[in-house]
């Protein structure tokens, strides 16, 4: 059977200007051929009010709010007497009313009883006294309903993209690969120093929305700041915490200079106009990842969206180098009142809880045992306590077995090592190998630094396979190799991802290690990185490339070079005078005097 989406919308048209829109039809859209069933569907749902309908003589009322629609639908019970006796029927009939006042929809449901006299059904589930009552909303008030459901449902439908940023999704690897299922809450105080018993933490996630409060979390670098955003965002989309009616957005740091309303009216796909409109009346929660405070033009301007759109709440992220990095203030915090928290490294408690996780919860005696060995190996390492190496530890204790890596770069190449499938490298057969995904993922990364028009962090698509295309012509792969082929094993693999034609390193370090990988084949650029001019630009690299080479004094000692140079005045001040007072009058150093707690001191 074929209804049709020409009649459809041929009725559509006529209709125009209705307030209310009813379809009337024999059969639902259920009888319909395979071809024609959803689409007819969804343009009903989409483009009417009620929709009546019977031939199966059961009673079906339903009300249904989809992403794009709002519906009240009626599958009509029968009158034959033939089925008076027959279970598969119902005997009866609907009387439905709309008030169009009140802009609800209110059905009464009858039923015959034993001497062929109708009575209201009290046996329809889930109804009072066979009643049913819904609202209908129509005009604005409907298109807005809709709007909000649209938006949540395409941003809902999103989500599986957020658990990229978590290191196990699409390894293989028996750790959970959804966010939800591996999240670990992390130790966030509001306390911006090292003082923890002063400080007050945060115990659950509802404390950053309940209190409609702006928030700015700082940490350092892989402290977790992406994961704890994105937990965030997809608890108040699925409505696990916040205000259900709110818009929600997610963006960069970077994406704010392109206009958080022109993207929000690109999420909504509606016109400027429209999307300020409902942003006034609903509000919205924004979450802003590695949001820089340092960043005046940023902050003038999210400074003034706020001024702008009062309903609108802001979680952000932010980096610092190190605790005392944190801004003591800003024009945001004194004139928005954003609340200030810090990400701390995490303790015992958290390492034990994510092990728990990776390796399964099984309440045991070899599954405690296991974990407690793992946790205690972890801890007499001098690694970084971040949910990140904390992850590629376990990812590497997993396939390896007992694994004492003697740094953190040595962890991190290890992992790539293994991502890349160096163990299956074949010298003796000619094929793209585990050497030159390096090289030509180092090319990658110098091609993102070294962008003239880009922002550092990703390069366009195509640009990227033009490196590619370069690459395997030198190597005399061109004719064996596809570039998109090999692009899309870098995606598979995890090592690069792509957002809207895009493409960028899954993690910072991955990006930074690729650089150092470049640094030792380009003589060049090492010579850059390691200048006067290169030290505090490229210091990530530096720290990875000494920790894969500790053998590197000229670095070390270059470094201690430029701090001398640099400190000289303070230098001069501690080792040259009598009063360490002295220190606190220095002109050059007026930033020092408002940082440095005296009272700690004395």
């Amino acid at each position: 059977m074929v209804i049709g989406n020409v009649q459809i919308n041929n009725a559509i048209d006529d209709l125009t200007g209705c307030d209310i829109k009813i379809v009337v039809s024999h059969h639902s859209c259920d009888f319909l051929r395979e071809f024609d069933s959803h689409v007819c569907e969804k343009n009903l749902n989409k483009n009417f009010d009620i929709h009546f309908c019977g031939h199966t003589h059961c009673c079906e009322p339903k009300y249904t709010q989809t992403p794009s629609s709002i519906m009240f639908s009626s599958r009509a019970s029968g009158l034959l007497t033939r089925n008076l006796h027959d279970d598969e029927f119902h005997i009866g009939f609907t009387i439905v009313e709309y008030d169009l006042d009140s802009a609800t929809v209110k059905t009464t449901y009858y039923k015959p009883d034993k001497d062929w006299k109708f009575i209201q059904n009290l046996e329809i589930e889930g109804l009072d006294a066979g009643v049913w009552e819904v609202p209908m909303l129509r005009g604005e008030e409907r298109e807005k309903a809709c709007l909000l459901s649209d938006f949540r449902y395409v941003r809902i439908e999103s989500l599986p993209e957020l658990n990229a940023d978590v290191l196990s999704y699409k390894a293989e690897s028996n750790a959970p690969q959804e966010l939800d299922r591996i999240f670990v809450m992390p130790v966030i105080t509001d306390q911006l120093f090292d003082n923890y018993e002063k400080s007050s933490c945060i115990e659950h996630l509802e404390q950053f929305v309940k209190d409609n409060q702006n928030t700015i979390v700082f940490g350092k670098k892989e402290s977790g700041k992406t994961i704890l955003l994105d937990k965030l965002y997809s608890d108040v989309l699925r409505k696990k915490i916040g205000d259900g009616t709110r818009l929600c957005l997610k963006i960069k740091s970077n994406d704010i200079q392109k206009g958080i309303i022109n993207l929000l009216r690109d999420k909504l796909n509606k016109n400027r106009t429209y999307t300020e409109a409902i942003l006034k009346e609903y509000g919205m929660y924004l979450f802003i990842d590695d949001f820089d405070i340092n960043k005046e033009k940023q902050e003038r301007t999210l400074t003034s969206f706020l001024q702008e759109y009062p309903k609108v709440q802001v979680i952000a992220t932010s980096l610092v180098l190190f605790s005392e990095d944190v801004p003591l203030s800003s024009s945001l915090q004194n004139v928005f009142n954003f609340k200030s928290y810090e990400l701390k490294p995490f303790r015992s408690k958290q390492i034990t809880a994510l092990t728990k996780k990776w390796f399964g919860d099984e309440d045991n005696d070899k599954t405690h045992s296991t974990v407690r060995s793992i946790v205690k190996m972890f801890q007499s390492l001098n690694l970084p306590n971040t949910p990140l190496i904390v992850s590629m530890f376990l990812s590497l204790i997993e396939k390896m077995g007992k694994y004492m890596p003697q740094n953190d770069a040595i962890m991190i190449e290890n992992f790539i090592e293994n991502l890349l499938d160096k163990r299956k490298n074949n010298p003796k057969k000619k094929e793209f190998d585990y050497g030159n995904k390096v090289d030509l993922l180092s090319d990658i990364a110098f091609g993102i630094l070294t962008d003239e028009d880009g922002d550092g962090v990703s390069l366009p698509s195509y640009k990227v396979v033009e490196i590619i295309t370069r690459y395997l012509q030198d190597c005399h792969f061109e004719s064996l190799y596809k570039s998109t082929t090999i692009l899309d094993s870098f995606y598979t693999k995890g090592i690069l991802i792509e957002d809207h034609n895009y493409v960028t390193f899954r993690f910072n370090c991955f990006f930074e290690y690729f650089l150092v990988k470049k640094m030792e084949a380009d003589e060049a650029f090492r010579v850059e990185v390691t200048n006067k001019f290169g030290l505090l630009k490229f210091a990530n690299e530096i720290r990875l490339y000494t920790g894969l080479h500790r053998g590197e004094g000229q670095i070390l000692r270059d470094t201690i070079d430029l701090m001398n140079e640099e400190f000289k005045n303070l230098i001069n001040m501690v080792f040259f005078t009598n009063s360490i007072d002295r220190l606190f009058y220095v002109p050059d150093l007026k930033v020092l005097q408002s940082v440095i707690d005296v009272d700690k001191i004395a």
